[in-house]
């Protein structure tokens, strides 16, 4: 069994060795331990020869680890326990966010930023919060020339439609 969380889902599939089944229940609990679970419930149900099922109810923004397991059942009684497959989740609802490169870093003339999308705005703050300078590129890289800037600690701000990137830069000449 395999569990994978996508967007603020957990994904379930498994094997399907059952050759008589009515269908398969889908159980959910918590891990304590390497060997102790709490509070396994049933949170559904397929049916037979279906080996795949997606678990909507979890806040995956919860710190646990869950363990998923299924049962087949028929007309002749349950199957045995299939093997857990676990899942940790960090507390964090995890984005599918652009990726954005920024190089040289320390730099000293030029700071070079690349993106997967279109890069709307990029702006350099000194540690006080002042803009120091601004580009509205609306391109998928850009280049910033630093020749007027003096060695220190900057903030980074790129801005790819309206998800909001801080990162720390370092000017070293």
């Amino acid at each position: 069994m395999k569990a994978v969380k996508v967007g603020t889902d957990i994904n379930l599939t498994w094997k399907d060795n059952a050759t008589n089944e009515l269908g398969y229940w889908i159980y959910r609990a918590v891990k304590i331990s390497d060997t102790e679970f709490l509070g396994s419930t049933k949170i559904g149900e397929v049916a037979a020869n279906v080996s795949s099922f997606t678990d909507t109810t979890v806040s995956v923004t919860n710190k646990k680890n869950y363990v998923y397991s299924v049962v087949a059942y028929s007309q002749l009684g349950l199957s045995l326990e299939s093997d857990k497959a676990e899942i940790v989740l960090t507390g964090l609802n995890e984005l599918n966010v652009p990726d954005f490169k920024v190089y040289q870093n320390p730099a000293e003339k030029t700071l070079m930023v690349t993106a997967d999308n279109e890069i709307s705005s990029i702006a350099l703050y000194d540690l006080t919060g002042r803009t120091i300078t601004s580009v509205a590129p609306n391109a998928k890289t850009s280049k910033l020339s630093l020749n007027n800037f003096m060695n220190g600690i900057y903030v980074l701000r790129v801005k790819m439609g309206n998800i909001v990137y801080n990162r720390k830069i370092l000017i070293t000449k």
